[in-house]
């Protein structure tokens, strides 16, 4: 599998954690069960380079904690534990991954951008690492 695609999968999976209420899309109020505050795993971004033995690779994944703007405490201590997996390292089932915590972005914003109404929305960027070694096969 991909690393891109196993580093979304295990931050989903860490958010789910957090909060049953993740998501990978933007949900409708109406949807069943949906309930504020919530978190939004977004888009993420490779940035790859190859030497003759090794693969390295950094990663930028964008995710949102939303809430109500009354609920800027809880979509602060959300967006916060959010924040903190970008100081771990771990292992997918393929790849390994690392941080440094100086790399993270934590922004708590508020959002009006829908018509009388206002959000509050928690912004966290992480920044992981990959770096494996290449064995190459000879056929």
């Amino acid at each position: 599998m991909s690393p891109d695609l196993e580093l979304y999968d295990y931050l989903y999976e860490q958010c789910m954690k957090l909060t049953p209420q993740t998501y990978d899309y933007l949900p409708s109020e109406k949807e069943k069960g949906f309930e504020y505050p919530f978190i939004h795993v977004g888009n993420i971004t490779e940035n790859g380079a190859m030497t003759k033995t090794s693969h390295s690779a950094s990663f930028s994944i964008v995710i949102d904690v939303w809430g109500k703007k009354n609920q800027r405490r809880k979509v602060s201590e959300l967006a916060d534990k959010v924040y903190w997996l970008g100081s771990q390292v771990f292992t997918t089932a393929n790849h390994r991954f690392y941080a440094q915590i100086d790399n993270q972005q934590k922004q708590i914003l508020i959002d009006n951008s829908v018509p009388n109404t206002v959000y509050v929305r928690g912004m966290v960027t992480l920044k992981f690492y990959l770096e494996e070694e290449i064995t190459w096969q000879h056929h």
